[in-house]
């Protein structure tokens, strides 16, 4: 009987498995070919490449001037010139990406009503530990009995979603390159900087 149950479950998270990656595969597909083979994107994600390199080049040669001559000259105003372009660019970049991200939870939204029926009330996985009371009401929801290492299908989903959202796009190529830094970020930690917040 146990060998039955590990089996059916087994056969359950290859399901759900299956469809995060039809979810996250299908919206990458759509989103490369409305977003990421167009002109416009290489255009300007070849232009983020360009100025991350020069930003780089740049920082090295101001760093080792300044060491050397122990003030700003020409080059650190070049380099602070450069860096508001590549901020400037990266906006822009992102702003591209932008439909992306809604094309991505409609694919993973039309998947899990699809699938989630299937699995109502059904435990798809069982976890190695029992999770903090706080995660519960999430791994455990609308599942019976007080197993709380036994997984429902929304949280194995959402897991399978996250791993392969992290690295399908890398195996696709549509990745951003490392070093190119969040807008958003940038903007939080601009605002935590700010004397608003350094007054409050």
């Amino acid at each position: 009987g146990g060998r039955i149950m590990e089996v059916f479950m087994l056969e359950r998270q290859l399901t759900v498995l299956a469809s995060a990656l039809m979810a996250i595969g299908s919206s990458e597909a759509i989103a490369w070919y409305l977003v990421y083979r167009t002109e416009r994107y290489q255009r300007l994600l070849g232009h983020v490449k360009r100025l991350t390199a020069l930003v780089d080049a740049k920082g090295e040669d101001s760093a080792a001037g300044a060491a050397a001559t122990g003030k700003k000259d020409s080059k650190s105003k070049k380099a602070a010139k450069l860096n508001t372009d590549l901020r400037r660019a990266v906006q822009q970049l992102y702003a591209a990406r932008f439909w992306t991200m809604f094309i991505s939870i409609a694919a993973i939204f039309i998947v899990y009503n699809t699938v989630g029926t299937s699995f109502s009330g059904v435990p798809v996985a069982r976890l190695p530990f029992v999770p903090l009371q706080m995660f519960r009401m999430v791994t455990h929801r609308g599942l019976e009995g007080e197993d709380f290492r036994e997984c429902c299908m929304t949280a194995y989903f959402s897991l399978c979603c996250l791993a392969i959202r992290e690295n399908l796009p890398r195996i696709m190529g549509t990745a951003l390159p490392r070093g190119i830094s969040n807008p958003v970020n940038d903007m939080a930690e601009s605002l935590e900087n700010s004397k608003f917040f350094k007054s409050s």
